[in-house]
């Protein structure tokens, strides 16, 4: 799961607009980036997940640091303006499903993950194993 830093200040800063901008950039990132297999989704507001049915954990937390460094690298540009207005980052938590494990118990989990990398600092990934 992921999830874009401080996004209340982006939209609050440079309009909702501006916001929706940088969500699409950052779903443009997760399916540029995902594996053959992977299933790329929004699942609210700023929070996105990916599902790796194919990948082991190692892959998985590779991933996610590669999507956190690609947007963390990034900037964010006003549509048809020149001027560089932000900087994103993303928080990411990783983490396996458990055999036997509901859905919602592995959302969860996913959560729990993604919120010690916001409660640690954000623009970082933290795997939380299975």
């Amino acid at each position: 799961m992921g999830d874009i830093d401080h996004f209340k200040k982006i939209n609050d800063t440079w309009g909702h607009p501006f916001g929706d901008q940088v969500i699409k950039a950052v779903a443009a990132v997760l399916k540029a980036l995902a594996p053959q297999g992977a299933l790329p989704a929004r699942v609210g507001g700023e929070e996105f997940a990916v599902l790796l049915p194919e990948s082991a954990l190692p892959d998985a937390q590779s991933l996610a640091e590669m999507v956190r460094q690609r947007i963390s690298a990034a900037r964010i540009r006003r549509h048809g303006a020149e001027e560089t207005l932000a900087r994103v980052t993303l928080s990411l938590g990783v983490t396996r499903h458990k055999l036997g494990e509901s859905p919602t118990e592995f959302f969860q989990r996913a959560d729990q993950a993604l919120y010690a990398s916001k409660t640690g600092g954000r623009d970082r990934v933290t795997v939380l194993a299975a």
